[in-house]
C-alpha cells in the first residue's frame, strides 16, 4: 500500500460536488478505509487553513494539510512551517498587473483573514455578484471580507503592511477568454518575478511565496516524514496540479480535467474513490 495520498480538494476530493454534504459519501468512505489501514492523507490545496477544519470534521480522521499551495504545512495537528510574502513583493506584482492587464479584483489571504476581496475602484456590481456567488457555494464557501483598495488605511492595504501574506489571487474576469489569458499571464509572471510561485486555475492566477508550490511542498512534507517519493501518490485536476504530475510518477488526474492538464498525468479516473486501486497497488500500472 502507498504510504501517502497527497490530494487536491476542489475538482478532486470535492468531485462530484456536494453543496450541503461537502464530500461525496463514497469518497469519505474510501479515505476512512485508507487512513484506518495505516495510510496518511495530506490535503494539498489553495484553500485556507480555516477551511481545512471543515474537511477534517467531515472525514473524522487525522489528516495532514498543506494550505495556500503549501505556504502553510501542518503535520499531526501541528503547524510545521509557514511561508509569507512581503508588502514590497506584492506591490511590485500588483502594480505591474494593474498597468498592463487591469484585473477586476485581487484576493488576499493572510493568517487573520482567509479572504479579502479588493477591487481598484468601488465596484458595487462586483460586490453584488460576489455575494450571489458566495451564497450559492453553500458548504464550499470561504469566509471573506470586502475592502476598498483606494483607501490607504483600508483592510487590504493594512494587511499588506503586515508582511505576512500567504497567498494573492488575481481575478481577471468572468468570461471564458480569461482562462486562456491566465495561462499566458502566468508564464509571463513566472519569468518576470522568479522569486515567487505562480500557478493558474480557470479564471484565477495564484501567487504564493517562494517554495510554496504544490510539488515542492509535498517533497518537503515527505522529507520531513522520511518517506520516499515512490511511496506517495498525488491526485489533482487543475493547472496548479501540473507540477505534482511532473514531479511524482505515481499520479492520478480526474477525468473531467481539461486536456491541457490531463496530458501531464499518468493515470485518469472518472471517480475519486477509484484511486483506491492505485493506493492499494491493485493496479500494476505503477
Amino acid at each position: 500500500m502507498k504510504k501517502v495520498l497527497a490530494t487536491d480538494l476542489d475538482g478532486t476530493l470535492f468531485y462530484p460536488r456536494r453543496y450541503f454534504g461537502l464530500i461525496a459519501k463514497k469518497n469519505v468512505k474510501f479515505l476512512r478505509r485508507y487512513i484506518d489501514d495505516g495510510g496518511r492523507v495530506a490535503l494539498i490545496t489553495g484553500r485556507s487553513q480555516d477551511f481545512i477544519k471543515k474537511v477534517m470534521k467531515k472525514v473524522a480522521r487525522p489528516m495532514d494539510a498543506m494550505t495556500c499551495n503549501g505556504a502553510n504545512m501542518m503535520i499531526d495537528g501541528k503547524m510545521i512551517e509557514q511561508k509569507y510574502m512581503s508588502e514590497e513583493e506584492m506591490r511590485s506584482v500588483i502594480n505591474y498587473l494593474d498597468e498592463k492587464y487591469h484585473p477586476l479584483a485581487f484576493i488576499l489571504m493572510t493568517d487573520n483573514f482567509p479572504s479579502i476581496v479588493a477591487a481598484k475602484r468601488r465596484n458595487i456590481i462586483l460586490k453584488l455578484l460576489y455575494r450571489i456567488w458566495y451564497f450559492f457555494q453553500f458548504s464550499y464557501a470561504e469566509k471573506y471580507t470586502f475592502s476598498d483598495r483606494n483607501k490607504p488605511d483600508g483592510l487590504f492595504n493594512n494587511q499588506l503592511k503586515t508582511n505576512k501574506i500567504s497567498k494573492l489571487l488575481v481575478f481577471m474576469g468572468l468570461r471564458k477568454k480569461y482562462i486562456e489569458l491566465n495561462k499566458e499571464v502566468n508564464k509571463e509572471l513566472r519569468a518576470k518575478f522568479s522569486h515567487l510561485e505562480f500557478s493558474w486555475s480557470n479564471q484565477v492566477i495564484e501567487i504564493t511565496p517562494h517554495g510554496a508550490e504544490k510539488s515542492k511542498a509535498i517533497s518537503k512534507y515527505l522529507e520531513h516524514l522520511n518517506i520516499a517519493p515512490d511511496d506517495c501518490i498525488v491526485a489533482g485536476d487543475s493547472g496548479n496540479d501540473i507540477t505534482m504530475f511532473e514531479t511524482f510518477r505515481n499520479n492520478v488526474c480526474m477525468g473531467h480535467a481539461s486536456n491541457t492538464v490531463k496530458k501531464y498525468a499518468t493515470h485518469i479516473v472518472s471517480h475519486y474513490y477509484d484511486i483506491d486501486r492505485f493506493v492499494y497497488e491493485e493496479d500494476k500500472g505503477f
